[in-house]
């Protein structure tokens, strides 16, 4: 996909979107396949599947168009995320009836997708066990199931679960792969085991001076779920510890800075 049509859907996220124009475009641009996997969609696709802006379709969906609505929906519909699945939800009680049929549709079409997804990446790494990045792909599908909204509560264990026994056997095989142990962190830190997760984390922040540049929002984001993990865990001057090296590394970095900020203030606060 040429950069020309990505910098056209950047400008239309950056105007007043409310017309047919913006949904017909992002509906172009937002395809959402169930046979293509995180680690093979291309990288521009896969921002746009990560970071676009909902915030045009919550404006369409307040509004009273159902033409437009749909078309929200639809596009919704498209992106796993969980501010995505949120509005899906707060459709549920439109008040036209067509419109609560096309949000009910939309969230019932993701969970299926997701299900069958993880499903047939159950099935390919039991069939092949040593297939480290198909073991990666099950646990981070899993771990985006959990984190989309869809799952009541009471399913998530089955699906952390279920990310954690897959990495379990992708480091028989790769051992120091430090993509496992962020992932295991992460797992770990969603589960609520935050030993567990401070672990791995640690692990995956071990030793590094820099992180790359695609590699910069995974280590910035690690740094501050392990000094999270830390701080729940009642060890603060750790969190600070983590907090301080990653300003190091991430100098630029305000939300960096700002949990810096907030672990310190409360630690003058105790000694207060």
């Amino acid at each position: 996909m040429a950069r020309g049509r990505y910098e056209r859907v950047f400008v239309v996220l950056e105007t007043v979107l409310e017309t047919e124009c913006f949904v017909f475009l992002l509906q172009d641009y937002i395809t959402y396949d169930a046979s293509v996997t995180a680690t093979s969609r291309p990288k521009g696709e896969q921002f746009i599947m990560d970071e676009v802006d909902v915030a045009p379709l919550r404006q369409i969906l307040q509004g009273k168009d159902i033409n437009l609505k749909r078309g929200a929906i639809l596009s919704l519909s498209r992106l796993p995320r969980h501010d995505a699945v949120s509005l899906l939800k707060s459709a549920l009680s439109d008040p036209e009836r067509e419109i609560r049929y096309y949000a009910s549709t939309a969230l019932s079409d993701m969970e299926r997708e997701f299900n069958d997804r993880i499903f047939r990446l159950v099935k390919e790494t039991e069939a092949n066990p040593t297939l480290v990045e198909r073991h990666i792909e099950l646990a981070r599908l899993a771990l985006a199931y959990v984190e989309s909204g869809l799952l009541d509560e009471a399913v998530e264990h089955y699906f952390l679960e279920l990310g954690s026994r897959s990495l379990d056997k992708a480091l028989i095989v790769a051992k120091e792969d430090r993509r496992i142990f962020l992932l295991l962190g992460r797992l770990k830190h969603r589960a609520g085991d935050l030993a567990g997760a401070a672990e791995w984390l640690h692990r995956y922040l071990e030793g590094r001076d820099a992180f790359p540049p695609y590699e910069a929002k995974d280590g910035r984001d690690a740094a501050l779920l392990l000094a999270e993990a830390e701080f729940g865990r009642g060890n603060v001057s750790m969190a600070i510890d983590v907090l301080s090296r990653a300003m190091k590394l991430f100098p630029a970095d305000d939300e960096v800075a700002q949990a810096a900020l907030v672990i310190m203030g409360h630690k003058g606060a105790q000694r207060a």
